[in-house]
């Protein structure tokens, strides 16, 4: 059974630049083969990203799929990821990304550079610990990112 509330599972949230992808170190040297946008595909992302969608609900909350627009992702990103990456849903949402968040069931929000705005309508609802910022230069943070929500989920089924 999923982790979340009830039969429901934990709601996962995912940035796409700086947080799936990474921007390179000044100090990196990178075979531009793998270039999008400036950044490049984290390693173990296919690994998170199944772990998560088996897991849990999963939506990409980011500026290239604002206003629920499908268009970018599948144009830009979603060609460049794992095959997993075109079942991820989107949240909807308008000027802030907290308008595409719930608050209805537990979740989970991976970003690497929340807006002011979003920061303090989660301290405003109490929900700070439910935000994972990652480092936009690490190549691991789906490695990193799979041992947190792991931990989570361990967390709500065996409290």
């Amino acid at each position: 059974m999923p982790a979340g509330t009830g039969d429901q599972p934990l709601v996962v949230y995912l940035d796409i630049d700086g947080t799936i992808l990474y921007d390179l170190d000044e100090d990196d040297e990178q075979d531009y083969s793998e270039y999008l946008d400036g950044q490049f595909v984290c390693e173990g992302l296919e690994t998170f990203l199944g772990f998560a969608c088996e897991h849990c609900d999963v939506y990409w909350l980011s500026y290239r799929a604002r206003l629920g627009k499908r268009e970018n992702l599948e144009r830009h990103v979603l060609p460049h990821l794992p095959e997993i990456a075109r079942s991820i849903d989107i949240a909807h949402w308008n000027h802030y990304k907290f308008e595409g968040l719930t608050t209805e069931r537990p979740f989970i929000w991976f970003d690497d550079y929340p807006e002011p705005e979003d920061l303090a309508w989660l301290r405003k609802n109490g929900l700070e610990e439910s935000l994972i910022i990652v480092d936009q230069y690490q190549r691991d943070k789906p490695r990193r990112m799979l041992s947190v929500l792991e931990q989570r989920i361990a967390a709500m089924t065996n409290p």
